[in-house]
């Protein structure tokens, strides 16, 4: 038997199938992290120009997963059932208390609307008990949209406007960190088993 083919017979067959398919599983997440990278730059350029297109009414029922995020929105709210009282930022970047109302829009069988009213320092609940409003929307906290009003209500400030700008954008660094984690798995395995090969 030739030096060559007793050093083939030594090549740990397992540990090599393990090793090729986890190689192989974490380029599979690089490429799917590189295509999540395509997605969200897209997503990210109509959230860019959602605030120029018209004013649309609040989105209810929410249809599907295209939800008009960002778009400039109006709403009566009919009646405040809750208040959900948050940490949040106004428009000067400084930090408090973002009071959220969940409002029903419409009559006994209305839907519900998660309206951001506007910011203080206090954790009170605000004495609104509803009314016609304007703002921008944005991902909700307990329903899947929510609007925050550019004309705080009587007694608060202005929260910041919910901007895309905001919205990490990571896929291609989380690409690089699955290449990365292949090739250091590949350079493992091969110091690995050559170890093993020589040592028999």
């Amino acid at each position: 038997m030739s030096f060559a083919r007793m050093k083939m017979r030594n090549i740990p067959i397992i540990a090599t199938i393990i090793a090729l398919l986890a190689i192989g599983t974490m380029i599979r997440l690089g490429f799917w992290q590189l295509d999540r990278l395509a997605e969200k730059q897209t997503l990210l350029e109509k959230y860019g120009n959602a605030s120029s297109l018209a004013e649309i009414a609040y989105p209810t029922p929410y249809a599907g997963d295209d939800l008009p995020y960002y778009r400039r929105s109006s709403i009566n709210c009919f009646k405040v059932i809750s208040w959900l009282s948050v940490s949040g930022k106004n428009d000067l970047d400084e930090s408090g208390i973002a009071h959220i109302a969940q409002c029903k829009t419409a009559g006994a069988e209305g839907s519900i609307a998660e309206i951001a009213v506007g910011w203080s320092k206090s954790p009170d609940n605000p004495k609104w008990q509803g009314g016609l409003v304007s703002g921008i929307l944005s991902q909700g906290r307990m329903q899947p949209i929510k609007l925050t009003v550019q004309q705080p209500i009587e007694g608060l400030g202005m929260l910041k406007a919910p901007d895309p700008a905001h919205i990490p954008n990571n896929h291609f660094l989380y690409a690089i960190q699955w290449f990365l984690f292949a090739f250091f798995a590949a350079i493992i395995y091969i110091f690995a088993a050559r170890k093993k090969m020589t040592a028999q």
